[in-house]
Order: structure tokens, then C-alpha cells, then sequence
């Protein structure tokens, strides 16, 4: 995007509104098919993140903020489930979720024979955290993710543009422009 001129400001709103909308997207996603809760979908989902996490810590002032929730959604479908202990473990490391989305993709969650998770194992191991957050909210929160809307900020700053660095291209045609 630097090679249109854009305003590293700019860049960095854009890419964080690009991120949040795969973020969206993607854990939206996870939430309505159950093909995708699996094991080896949740290791596929975190090794793309991985790669595109490293490429966005390159990028001039990027957080992950964004990505957080679908990193813990990805991470909850490679963690262990068979005890109450694992589904309290994947409910405290996963604070980003809530009990309606942790709830629905552990109900999806197939492990690699098929098996789901027992519901009396997910129904205890999620107690605790739904109890919690029955306290803290009066309105459950909706199940699937909506994307905020872009803020952009325009700041207008003054260029240094060499007339030598521009390049008028042929097909315009233009013959009263020559560059001297």
C-alpha cells in the first residue's frame, strides 16, 4: 500500500479493519459448521494464523487484538476434552469466547472416531464459567460475531513528490506531456 502513497496511519487502520473482519469471519464460520471442529481443523486453522500473525508483526503498529478470539476457537479444538478438568482448562484459557460460543463448538467438537464430547463432561465443565457470566451480564451476548463497523480516520499529510518520479503511462495519451 506504500507504493500508492497512503499515509502509514492509514495503512495500519486498514489492515486492523482487514483483520477484524477475518477474525469475524472465520470464527463465524467455526460456530455454524460442524466439518470444521475438529482436531486437525483446529491445527490448520492455527498454523494459518501463526503465518499470518508473523507477516502482521512486521507491519508498522499492529497488535493481535484482532485475532484473538479465533486464536483461542482455533487452540480450544486442538486442546484435550475428556475430563471436566480439560473443558474448565480450555474455559479459562479461552476468556476471549463466550459460554454461548464455547458451549456451541464444544457440542460440535468431533474427535478423530467421531465421538462427540459427552454432554454430562461438557455440562459440568461448563457450569462454573456459565454461572459467572450469568452474574455479570443481564443479556446473553448473540451467539455469532458481528464485524465492527470501519472507523477510518483520514489525516492529511503533505507529500514530498519528485515531478522526476512521476510516470504518466501510454495508454493515456497525453502528447502535450513530455518529461524533460
Amino acid at each position: 500500500m506504500n507504493g500508492y502513497y497512503l499515509a502509514p496511519d492509514m495503512v495500519a487502520q486498514i489492515l486492523g479493519i482487514l483483520m477484524d473482519y477475518i477474525a469475524v469471519v472465520c470464527t463465524n464460520e467455526m460456530l455454524q459448521k460442524p466439518s470444521i471442529c475438529t482436531d486437525l481443523r483446529g491445527l490448520q486453522i492455527s498454523f494459518n494464523l501463526q503465518a499470518l500473525s508473523s507477516w502482521w508483526r512486521d507491519q508498522p503498529g499492529q497488535g493481535k487484538a484482532q485475532l484473538l478470539t479465533l486464536t483461542q476457537a482455533a487452540r480450544l479444538l486442538t486442546m484435550p476434552k475428556s475430563t471436566v478438568e480439560d473443558i474448565q482448562l480450555i474455559c479459562d484459557q479461552a476468556r476471549a469466547l463466550n459460554v454461548s460460543r464455547l458451549q456451541r463448538l464444544l457440542h460440535m467438537y468431533r474427535d478423530p472416531e467421531g465421538n462427540p464430547i459427552p454432554a454430562s463432561i461438557l455440562q459440568a465443565g461448563l457450569e462454573q464459567r456459565w454461572l459467572h457470566e450469568q452474574r455479570r451480564v443481564e443479556e446473553p451476548p448473540p451467539l455469532m460475531l458481528q464485524p465492527k463497523p470501519p472507523g477510518l480516520t483520514v489525516s492529511y499529510t503533505a507529500k514530498d513528490i519528485k515531478l522526476e518520479d512521476l510516470v504518466v503511462p501510454s495508454f493515456l495519451r497525453v502528447p502535450f506531456l513530455v518529461k524533460v
